[in-house]
C-alpha cells in the first residue's frame, strides 16, 4: 500500500504541474483514502438490547468513513477474539499498524449483559488470555440508565474496560457514558467528537494511550464486578463500513440454542383480558406453549426469567407509510447492505413489517438522515433543527410520541422511491421487549404467561399512541404464533423456603411475584409433613393498582392464595380516595412497618420490588424510613443498612426489576 501511495504522489504532482484539476482532485482523494487505511482502521462491536447501542455504533462507523478508515461493525454475538488484531479487507492483506476496537455496550437490568453480548462477556471475564487481548488498542462509551438501577449503572461499559485493561490492552481515550436518563444523543455526541480527534492525529495511538493509562491509574479507582462476574467468580471502497456477522464455532455448536438470533414460534393458548369492562385500560394474561414451539430445539425457563418477545408492525400502517414514501414493496432488500439487522435476503415489505421500528419514537440522529431526503427546502431546514436542537426535539417530537409514520406526514416531501435502501438506514431496528414471566416453571415448565399492559393513549396534540409489542401481543389470538425466546434474570427466589420473602410491586410488576407465590405455595403443599409446611417463611405481598373495580390484576388467583394461608396480601388502589395512595405509603402503616422490620431483621427475609422508577425510589425511601424509626437508627445508618442489603451472591437480599 505504501508504494500505491507514492506513486500516487507522484502522478498528483505531475498533474497539478500541468493544471488538470479535475483530475488532481481526484488523486487528492484517492491518496488521503489510501494514507488513511495505511494508518489505521476501525472495529466497532456493540451490544445493544433496545437497538441504541446497534444505531450509535453505526454512526461512528458512518464518521471513520469519512476519515477514509477501513471500518467494519460488529454485533458482539459474533465476535471471535482475533477480530480485535483484524481489520476491514484482512487477512489476507496486512493489517494497517493500527487497529482501534470500539465496544459500544449497554447494560441490561441489574448491571447483566445485553442478550447479544452474553458469550462475549463471559469470555472477556472468565476465559480471555493476554495473549489474545494483549497489546490491542480499544475505546468504551456504555449506555445505561442511572434512575433505574443505580448502583449498577454503566456496569457493562465498566466490566469492558477493566478486564481489557488488566489484559494488557490500552484504552485510546477515556471511558464514556451515555445516560438514558437524561439526554443520551448529546452525551454520545460529545464522547464520538473527542473519539474522532483522537482519530484524527497524527501521533501513534499507542503513545498516547500509555500516557492517558498512566494517568488514569492514579485517578480511576477500579469499578465493582457486576453480578454476572460475581457468580461467574464463584463458578468495497478502502473506507468501506461493513456490518460483520461472522459465526462463531461455539455458535456453530450451539444451533439449537434459542435466544435473540434464533428464536422459537411459540404457540399462543391464551389471550384473556384481565381488567373489568369499565376500565379504561387494558392488561391481557398471554399465554405460550412452549412444549410446541418446536420438538427438537426445547426451550424452558427458571422461575423469575424473562421471555422476549420479536414483534410486528400493524399490516395497514406499514403499507400507507409505503404509499406516502412512494415505496415499491416488492423491491429485494439485500442482507449484505443491512446486515446488522437482516438475516436473509427479504422484500422492503417484509423488512418494515418485521425488522424495522416505524411506530417507536425516533432518536435525533435518525432525523439527521430523513433531512437528507426531504426534497423541500422548508422540510430539511425544520428536519435539520429538531436533530440538532435538544429543546425542539424533546418538545416536537419527544414529548408528542411522534414515530416515524407521523413524521412523514409532518414532512410530505421526504421521499425514498429511488432510494429505498436509504430509507431503512434511517430507520431504528424492531428490537424485543421483554416481560418478566408470570408462571412457575416448577408447576407449568411447558407453559410461559405474561401479563401485558396494553400501550395506548392520547397525546398532546390529540393522536392515539400504540405501543408497538404490547398491541401486536394483543393482536394475537390462540392457534396464532409469536417468536420468543428466553432471557435469563437475577430476579431468584431464596434456595431455602423458610426464608420469609416481601415481595412490592404495581401494575404487571405482579407478573414475576404470581410466579414467586405460586411456586412457594407449590412447595409448602408438597411438604413432607404439616410440621415442615409451618416452617417454611411468610410471603408477603404489597400490591399498587389504580382502582379495585378496575385493574385489580389476578384478584380470584390471590384471594385464594390468601384463604389457604400461603400469602399475606395488602392492597393499595391509588386513587379509590380523595387522597392518593401507594404501595409505599401502606409499607409505613404502623402495623405493616413493624412487620416489615420483624421480616427483615429478625428473620432476615428477602425483599423484592418490581415496577417502574417513581415507585422503586419511593420504596426505596420508606424501607430507610422503616429501618430507621423501627431499628432506632440515624438516616444515614439506615440508608446504608439497606444499601447493604442490596449486596452480596445474585444482587443480595434485596433486588429490584424495575423499569422507565
Amino acid at each position: 500500500m505504501l508504494r500505491s501511495i507514492r506513486v500516487a504522489a507522484s502522478v498528483l504532482r505531475t498533474v497539478v504541474a500541468n493544471k488538470e484539476p479535475l483530475q488532481a482532485l481526484w488523486l487528492r482523494r484517492r491518496l488521503a483514502t489510501e494514507a488513511a487505511a495505511a494508518r489505521r482502521a476501525v472495529n466497532v462491536f456493540f451490544g445493544s438490547q433496545t437497538g441504541t447501542a446497534m444505531g450509535f455504533a453505526q454512526q461512528l462507523a458512518r464518521m471513520t468513513q469519512k476519515r477514509d478508515f477501513p471500518t467494519r461493525v460488529i454485533d458482539l454475538a459474533s465476535f471471535e477474539p482475533q477480530m480485535l488484531h483484524e481489520a476491514s479487507g484482512s487477512p489476507p492483506a496486512p493489517p494497517p499498524p493500527e487497529i482501534v476496537n470500539v465496544f459500544v455496550t449497554a447494560t441490561f437490568g441489574k448491571g447483566e449483559p445485553t442478550s447479544n453480548a452474553v458469550s462475549f462477556h463471559r469470555w472477556l471475564t472468565s476465559e480471555a488470555t493476554s495473549a489474545q487481548v494483549g497489546g490491542a488498542l480499544y475505546a468504551v462509551f456504555g449506555l445505561g440508565q442511572s434512575k433505574a438501577y443505580p448502583e449498577r449503572y454503566q456496569a457493562m461499559g465498566k466490566a469492558v474496560e477493566r478486564h481489557m485493561n488488566q489484559l494488557g490492552a490500552s484504552a485510546i481515550i477515556e471511558r464514556g457514558e451515555g445516560d438514558d436518563a437524561d439526554d443520551i444523543e448529546v452525551d454520545f455526541d460529545t464522547w464520538a467528537e473527542r473519539l474522532m480527534a483522537r482519530l484524527d492525529s497524527e501521533a501513534p495511538l499507542r503513545t498516547q494511550a500509555a500516557a492517558a493509562a498512566a494517568a488514569a491509574t492514579t485517578a480511576t479507582p477500579p469499578s465493582p464486578p457486576t453480578p454476572s462476574e460475581a457468580s461467574a467468580s464463584g463458578s468495497s471502497p478502502s473506507a468501506e463500513c461493513v456490518v460483520t456477522r461472522r459465526v462463531a464455532q461455539q455458535r456453530e455448536l450451539e444451533r439449537d440454542v434459542v435466544d435473540v438470533r434464533n428464536p422459537l414460534p411459540a404457540l399462543v393458548l391464551l389471550n384473556q383480558q384481565l381488567h373489568s369492562p369499565q376500565s379504561p385500560g387494558s392488561c391481557k394474561l398471554i399465554q405460550f406453549d412452549l412444549a410446541t414451539a418446536n420438538l427438537e430445539r426445547p426451550i424452558s425457563y427458571e422461575t423469575g426469567d424473562y421471555l422476549g418477545v420479536l414483534p410486528n408492525n400493524p399490516f395497514d400502517d406499514v403499507e400507507q407509510l409505503a404509499r406516502d414514501l412512494r415505496i415499491d414493496m416488492h423491491y429485494v432488500v439485500q442482507q449484505s447492505r443491512h446486515s446488522a439487522v437482516l438475516r436473509r435476503n427479504c422484500t422492503m415489505r417484509e423488512a418494515l413489517l418485521q425488522y424495522y421500528d416505524v411506530m417507536s419514537v425516533p432518536r435525533r440522529s435518525h432525523l439527521r438522515l430523513l433531512a437528507l431526503h426531504a426534497s423541500s427546502a422548508a422540510d430539511r431546514e425544520r428536519l435539520e433543527r429538531l436533530a440538532t436542537s435538544p429543546e425542539d426535539y424533546q418538545r416536537v417530537v419527544a414529548a408528542q410520541h411522534l414515530s416515524m409514520i407521523d413524521l412523514m406526514h409532518l414532512f410530505p416531501s421526504l421521499g425514498f422511491e429511488y432510494e429505498p435502501d436509504a430509507l431503512l438506514e434511517a430507520l431504528p431496528p424492531l428490537m424485543p421487549r421483554f416481560y418478566s414471566i408470570a408462571s412457575s416453571a416448577t408447576l407449568s415448565p411447558e407453559v410461559a404467561d405474561l401479563l401485558v399492559s396494553v400501550v395506548r393513549f392520547q397525546t398532546p396534540n390529540g393522536r392515539l399512541h400504540h405501543g408497538v409489542c404490547s398491541n401486536f401481543l394483543d393482536r394475537l389470538r390462540p392457534g396464532d404464533r409469536a417468536p420468543i425466546f428466553v432471557k435469563r434474570s437475577l430476579f431468584r427466589l431464596p434456595p431455602d423456603p423458610r426464608t420469609p420473602i416481601i415481595m412490592i410491586g404495581c401494575g404487571t410488576g405482579l407478573a414475576p411475584f404470581r410466579a414467586f407465590i405460586a411456586e412457594r405455595a407449590h412447595l409448602r403443599r408438597s411438604a413432607s409433613s404439616d410440621a415442615v409446611a409451618r416452617e417454611h417463611g411468610r410471603n408477603l405481598l404489597f400490591l399498587g393498582c389504580r382502582r379495585r373495580q378496575y385493574d385489580f390484576l389476578c384478584r380470584d388467583e390471590l384471594e385464594r392464595h390468601v384463604a389457604a394461608g400461603h400469602l399475606d396480601l395488602v392492597t393499595a388502589f391509588a386513587f379509590d380516595q380523595p387522597d392518593t395512595i401507594f404501595v409505599q405509603h401502606r409499607m409505613l402503616e404502623p402495623n405493616n412497618s413493624a412487620l416489615i422490620w420483624s421480616l427483615l431483621d429478625k428473620q432476615r427475609a428477602n425483599v423484592y420490588v418490581c415496577g417502574n422508577v417513581a415507585m422503586g425510589r419511593g420504596v426505596f425511601d420508606a424501607l430507610v424510613e422503616i429501618v430507621a424509626s423501627q431499628g432506632a437508627m440515624s438516616r444515614e445508618a439506615a440508608t446504608q443498612y439497606v444499601m447493604q442489603l442490596q449486596e452480596g451472591d445474585s444482587c443480595g437480599r434485596y433486588q429490584t426489576d424495575v423499569f422507565s
